[in-house]
C-alpha cells in the first residue's frame, strides 16, 4: 500500500524511540529496506497513536535487548496499538539494536496510520489488532525477485534445481530451529553456490511456522533462476541468494 509522509510533530516522537537502542559502530546490521506497508486509515486518533506507539516500543525495547524480539500492546486511550519487533537470528546483539534503532525512524513515514516494515536484518510492525499469531496476508505478503541472471543458459536448470533444494532445507531446519536457520556452505543442509535464510517471528508456534515458511518458500522459489529473492509475509521471512548475505549465529542465537 502507498506510503504516507508523516508531518514533523508525529515524526519527531517517534525518533526519541532510538535512545533506548545505543549508537552503535558494528559490522553488518542489514539495514536495506526491503518491503514498507502503511494501512490507509482516517478514523484514527493520530496523537494517541503515536504516544501508544513510543510507550509500546518502549516496553518492547527492554525485550528485544535481551533476547533479539518483543512483544507489547496498549489498549488505552484508544485505539489500541499492538507492537511486534524481530531480528534475525544471526545477527548479535548489537547488529540487532542498531537495525531496530534504524527502523524506528523509517516506520515513521506511516504515522499518524498503522504500518509494517522489513529491513534484510529485522522487521517492525504495529497494528491496531492482535496480529502476533498471523502467518500469512494474501493482501499485503510481498515477494521481491531479482532480474539478475549471469548464469549460462545451459545451467538455467541446475541453478533452479538448487534453489529448491535450499529452501526446503532452511525451511524445515527453521521449523526444527525455533523459528530460525541459515543455509549454504556454512549452514544446514547448504548447497553449493546457494545461500538461504528462514526466520519467523517468535509469537508463533511450530505448527505456524511452519505454514508461514511452506507459503514463502514456495513464493521465493517462483522467482528462480534470478540470483536472488526476498519472501516477506505476515509471520516470516525467506531469502536466497547466489551471494552469501549471512553471518553464522552463535550456539544460542538471538531467539
Amino acid at each position: 500500500m502507498k506510503s504516507n509522509g508523516a508531518s514533523p510533530s508525529i515524526a519527531l516522537p517517534l525518533l526519541a524511540l532510538s535512545s533506548f537502542f545505543f549508537s552503535l559502530t558494528v559490522s553488518d546490521p542489514r539495514i536495506i529496506e526491503v518491503g514498507l506497508i502503511c494501512e490507509n486509515s482516517t478514523w484514527i486518533v493520530a496523537g494517541n497513536v503515536v504516544s501508544n506507539l513510543i510507550a509500546t516500543m518502549n516496553e518492547i525495547s527492554n525485550s528485544t535487548a535481551a533476547q533479539g524480539w518483543g512483544k507489547y500492546s496498549l489498549a488505552s486511550p484508544p485505539p489500541a496499538v499492538y507492537g511486534l519487533t524481530q531480528c534475525h537470528g544471526d545477527l548479535i546483539e548489537t547488529e540487532c539494536l542498531l537495525c531496530l534503532t534504524e527502523s524506528w525512524t523509517r516506520i515513521a513515514r506511516c504515522l499518524p496510520n498503522f504500518g509494517r516494515l522489513y529491513l534484510d536484518g529485522c522487521f517492525l510492525r504495529y497494528g491496531s489488532y492482535d496480529f502476533y499469531n498471523e502467518t500469512v496476508d494474501p493482501t499485503h505478503d510481498m515477494l521481491k525477485c531479482s532480474s539478475n541472471l549471469t548464469v549460462p543458459a545451459e545451467r538455467v536448470a541446475e541453478l533452479s534445481d538448487r534453489v529448491d533444494r535450499v529452501l526446503r532445507n532452511v525451511s524445515a531446519s527453521a521449523v526444527r530451529n525455533k523459528g530460525f536457520a541459515v543455509a549454504g556452505e556454512d549452514g544446514v543442509g547448504g548447497v553449493a553456490g546457494v545461500y538461504a535464510l528462514a526466520q519467523c517471528w517468535s509469537t508463533l508456534d511450530a505448527s505456524s511456522c511452519r505454514v508461514c515458511l511452506e507459503n514463502a518458500t514456495s513464493m521465493a522459489r517462483s522467482c528462480a533462476p534470478g540470483e536472488e529473492a526476498r519472501a516477506m509475509n505476515a509471520g516470516c521471512f525467506v531469502r536466497y541468494s547466489t551471494t552469501k548475505f549471512y553471518d553464522v549465529p552463535d550456539s544460542g542465537g538471538n531467539n
